[in-house]
């Protein structure tokens, strides 16, 4: 291969030459008026012919380096690269044509990804009298994923939405967010199937208010989408528990291979 790289520059160096040459004595750049070389004119066509030579030989140089280290380049950057192999799982199947072994790259399944965002969309109504109409603001709310009495991941915000709606119903509508130095940041998602309860409050919420119903939407990292449905109840001071939460997370599993 790499005389077909060296012929590849030099060959049409040569020829380009002996064309420049071969004009050069039909024009008689050569000869002098009586017929003998002149050394001076001789000397310059040679100095074209060294300094044709010496730009071959450099694109001879480059290209021969990028031959010989294409392979190891590909071979480095592979070693470069060892948690793309770290995450990968070799998992034996049988087949009726013998053992088929499957490649997993957890890090191409969004659940195995480190969480870093998380938002909640939650609606819930009461029932109240209460003729209130607007935004609540600096009286807080929150959305969390909870296990053992402890947040694994809070949605919170300083402003939602308490609207009267008629028949003695009024609505909350909040749009909450993780805050960056959340507990569940670095986490990967499905570290959220441990989730034993979902807490909602509203601060404005009157205390063991009666819940109509609502629901709750919540997305991590723009990717994974949890939906909840919100059970009638009373509040326990002003806290709305979602218990069912198992057939929501059981998106979080591993695939059954």
């Amino acid at each position: 291969m790499e005389w077909k790289i060296i012929l590849k520059y030099y060959l049409p160096a040569l020829v380009g030459f002996l064309i420049y040459f071969a004009g050069a004595l039909s024009t008689g750049h050569v000869f002098d008026g009586s017929g003998n070389i002149h050394i001076g004119r001789l000397i310059f066509h040679c100095f074209v012919l060294l300094l044709s030579f010496i730009g071959v030989t450099i694109g001879v140089s480059v290209e021969l380096t990028r031959f010989k280290r294409g392979p190891e380049t590909e071979a480095t950057s592979t070693e470069k690269n060892p948690q793309e192999t770290t995450h990968v799982q070799q998992i034996m199947k049988e087949s009726p044509g013998g053992s088929q072994v499957v490649n997993i790259n957890k890090t191409e399944n969004p659940i195995h990804k480190p969480i870093v965002r998380g938002i909640a969309n939650v609606e819930v109504t009461i029932e109240s009298d209460d003729d209130f109409d607007g935004v609540v603001i600096n009286i807080g709310a929150y959305l969390a994923f909870v296990k053992d009495s402890k947040a694994l991941l809070k949605t919170s915000s300083i402003g939602y939405r308490a609207s009267q709606i008629g028949d003695s119903r009024v609505v909350y509508k909040g749009n909450f967010e993780m805050d960056g130095n959340d507990p569940a940041v670095g986490h990967a998602v499905s570290f959220l199937k441990e989730t034993e309860y979902i807490q909602v409050e509203f601060g404005r919420m009157p205390s063991n208010s009666k819940v109509l119903g609502g629901h709750a939407i919540c997305l991590v990292n723009d990717s994974i989408r949890f939906e909840f449905s919100i059970p009638a109840q009373k509040t326990q001071d002003r806290c709305i528990f979602i218990h069912n939460v198992e057939d929501t997370l059981k998106i979080l599993n591993e695939p059954n291979l």
